[in-house]
């Protein structure tokens, strides 16, 4: 196989997609959600 069909077979794996992107922090909440977004600016 060559490159392209290497490719191919690559991104037809489970799971999909290419990149993930995770918190470092538990974000259960709604409140944990908007404290993550607002560092610093949450609170006066």
């Amino acid at each position: 196989m060559g490159l392209d069909d290497d490719a191919r077979e690559y991104h037809r794996q489970e799971p999909p997609g290419k990149i993930a992107i995770e918190t470092t922090k538990p974000t259960n909440t709604q409140r944990d959600l908007s404290l993550a977004y607002s560092p610093g600016v949450a609170a006066p």
